[in-house]
């Protein structure tokens, strides 16, 4: 048998939804700045920390105050300013790594890249998309990005921003604005129909529903107001065991993040505190497990109505007990497959239904 790293492996069914956090997300951001001696890392907790450096971001200041400009805002902003921007795909690819190796799970943004940089964004977002440390990233033009981990934006829209000194209208530079607005909310509140202060006006795509379920996050024009029409990512496409709610954003900052989380505890608690593979510690980790779903319920996040419960998947350990060489494994049941732990293997399912956010409302009005 091959050797290899430890894997934690989460299969999240739609039809029981997934997990939810309450935690809200950092942003991090690449920039240019020339008159930097080299490439340097800055990270701000606040808008007065980061004002503290406005003279080293002559270019880019305007960006990092929209990180910071809508309540609540993200826990920190990383910035990583550059000297030069990279001249090509593995340049990039080589600061995306870091971002890896370094790094929280994150909105990660790149306001002014080119096409070409937008596309390898994507790529590497999309990559880290099934993995228990997901990156996200919000990007405008790319072709059908279709992931849970890309919000796209409709690259057809202009903005006009509220403070008339502004005067890009490109609908990439409110990209640090909608970073601010997703990573402060997080899984804890829905974007749908939030109010954008900063702006004044929009082109909207010529059919809004449309430009939607293209996978585009579309910003509309609503009497003196522009706000987000529909809180979703670029996914398009849903497999056999997906709906719809996957396409909303905070259906998806649930589900990764609550990956993060579960996988956290069972590494540290459970791997990296040697604790051996057998039917006491299995049940220490659904207890645990079950009382998070608990203080979900608690904080209105899962849905309380619905069973929100984790246990051992016993198809797939008996399934891996026979496909070991032990055919009388498919004779036991239940009870027997729960007290013969495969291995090194913990194989667990869970049926999580989650709290979604009022969206819709049908009001019929009988007059007498």
């Amino acid at each position: 048998m091959t050797l290899k790293q430890p894997q934690f492996i989460f299969t999240f069914t739609q039809k029981a939804k997934s997990f939810k956090e309450r935690s809200k997300n950092n942003i991090i951001m690449f920039v240019v700045e020339p008159t930097l001696v080299s490439n340097t890392t800055f990270e701000f907790e606040t808008l007065e920390d980061a004002e503290k450096k406005q003279s080293t971001f002559a270019e880019n200041m305007q960006y990092i105050r929209d990180c910071f400009f809508f309540s609540p805002a993200p826990n920190l902003v990383t910035v990583y300013a550059l000297k030069e921007a990279p001249t090509d795909v593995s340049a990039f690819e080589t600061l995306l790594d870091d971002v890896k190796k370094t790094r929280e799970i994150a909105y990660v943004i790149y306001p002014k890249a080119s096409t070409e940089l937008q596309t390898e964004l994507v790529t590497w977002a999309k990559a880290t998309e099934s993995t228990n440390k997901t990156f996200k990233t919000i990007v405008s033009s790319a072709t059908a990005p279709d992931s849970t981990v890309v919000v796209n934006l409709d690259p057809t829209q202009t903005v006009v921003y509220a403070d008339t000194a502004r005067t890009e209208t490109d609908i990439k530079s409110y990209i640090p604005s909608l970073a601010s607005v997703l990573a402060g909310s997080g899984a804890s509140r829905g974007v749908t129909y939030t109010k954008l202060t900063n702006l004044k006006r929009v082109t909207e795509p010529t059919d809004v529903d449309t430009s939607i379920n293209a996978g585009h996050l579309v910003l509309i024009n609503d009497e003196a107001d522009v706000r987000i029409a529909l809180g979703i990512n670029s996914k398009t496409t849903l497999a056999d065991d997906e709906r719809e709610d996957i396409k909303y954003l905070e259906v998806t900052e649930t589900v990764n993040l609550m990956k993060r989380d579960i996988s956290n505890v069972f590494k540290n608690n459970y791997v990296g505190a040697g604790k051996k593979n057998n039917p006491d510690t299995q049940s220490l980790f659904l207890t645990d497990v079950n009382n998070y779903f608990i203080k979900l319920e608690e904080e209105n996040i899962l849905y309380t109505p619905f069973q929100n419960y984790a246990e051992i998947d016993t198809e797939t350990q008996r399934q891996a007990w026979i496909d070991s060489g032990v055919p009388d494994a498919s004779t036991w049941d239940d009870t027997q497959v729960k007290n013969s732990p495969f291995r090194r293997d913990v194989f667990i399912k869970a049926q999580i239904k989650i709290s979604n956010s009022v969206i819709n409302l049908k009001f019929n009005t009988t007059l007498n």
